[in-house]
């Protein structure tokens, strides 16, 4: 039986420590069945962008929909699971208009969510205009 050098020990909890940085939840990107497809409709009366954020502190916002007219609908994908998912919406100068605050706690589509719905401050889950439905198929929960 060999024995592992003490200097290993510490080179090996850093890479367990970055590996499980990189894959948190081990949830598959590239799997469509660890997501839900939600639509975002602008119904503000004038042109937003709607933005995924990292986290309700605005941390990690990415653009996910390019300028949306009056009216325009843009359907997204996101995690199911435990939590939710915040969305920012933005009027053309990038200022914060309100938020969206998404929650999917299981696989599941057709969910309608209009932007003019947006809270200055997130907080409770925000109620989609037209409720979804379940879809039928696997993908692990994020709980």
């Amino acid at each position: 039986m060999g024995t592992c050098p003490r200097r290993a020990w510490p080179l090996a909890a850093l890479a367990a420590l970055v590996l499980s940085a990189c894959d948190p939840g081990g949830l598959d990107p590239t799997d469509p069945s660890n997501f839900s497809s939600v639509v975002f409709v602008n119904g503000t009366g004038t042109p937003a962008v709607l933005f995924e954020c990292g986290d309700s502190r605005g941390h990690g916002c990415h653009d996910m929909s390019g300028r949306l007219a009056p009216g325009e609908r843009s359907e997204q994908r996101v995690y199911w699971g435990a939590g939710s998912d915040p969305w920012q919406v933005r009027d053309t100068r990038g200022r914060i208009v309100g938020w969206l605050l998404v929650s999917t706690p299981r696989r599941e589509s057709g969910a309608v969510y209009d932007l003019g719905d947006a809270e200055p401050r997130p907080g409770r889950p925000t109620t989609p205009r037209v409720s979804p439905h379940p879809d039928l198929g696997g993908g692990r929960n994020r709980a």
